[in-house]
């Protein structure tokens, strides 16, 4: 029993030493291992948050600040807004309060690295229209022209048309 208990304390002991050699303590700037995404985020989404994440690497560890549009943001001034680990989190997100050019930039004692700048857009699709069509008949070998008409929408549609034998583009003849 006592030995049993003094071999698991060595492999615990064994355990932490190998961790801690995998940490590397060598004092270095910043470098970044992740960089923001491009993100366009849905007005009507059920989902009330949207992410920009920046992760960068560094000893001692780096801290992060977010610019949008070249101003320092400021995360206590704002409730919707926190900084987990460099990953920027809006809350309730507005194209007015929230849309624009955001970068990362992660500092440490020996350094700064600047991400790329990721935009944070809004997208939507207006309603269709209800509007009935009118009523259209065809004779064989003869066509007729359905109108298609997609209603407003960012960052634009694709459109598709469905009959028995397949599907086709509004841009195609069917």
């Amino acid at each position: 029993m006592v030995k049993m208990v003094w071999v698991n304390i060595a492999v615990l002991v064994l355990s932490v030493l190998a961790a801690q050699a995998e940490i590397d303590e060598t004092p270095r700037g910043p470098h970044i291992t992740r960089e923001p995404e491009d993100t366009i985020f849905d007005r009507d989404s059920v989902v009330k948050t949207v992410s920009l994440e920046c992760e960068a690497d560094g000893f001692p560890r780096p801290t992060y600040t977010w610019y949008k549009n070249n101003i320092a943001i400021d995360i206590l001034g704002d409730d919707r807004l926190t900084l987990m680990e460099g990953i920027l989190t809006i809350t309730d997100p507005t194209s007015i309060a929230d849309g624009g050019n955001y970068r990362c930039f992660a500092e440490n004692e020996y350094g700064v690295v600047i991400s790329r700048v990721a935009s944070l857009e809004f997208g939507y699709v207006d309603p269709f229209s209800t509007q009935a069509q009118p009523r259209q008949t065809s004779t064989e070998n003869n066509g007729f022209m359905l109108q298609c008409k997609p209603p407003s929408a960012y960052p634009g549609l694709e459109i598709y048309l469905y009959k028995e034998i397949g599907r086709a583009s509004c841009r195609e003849r069917v």
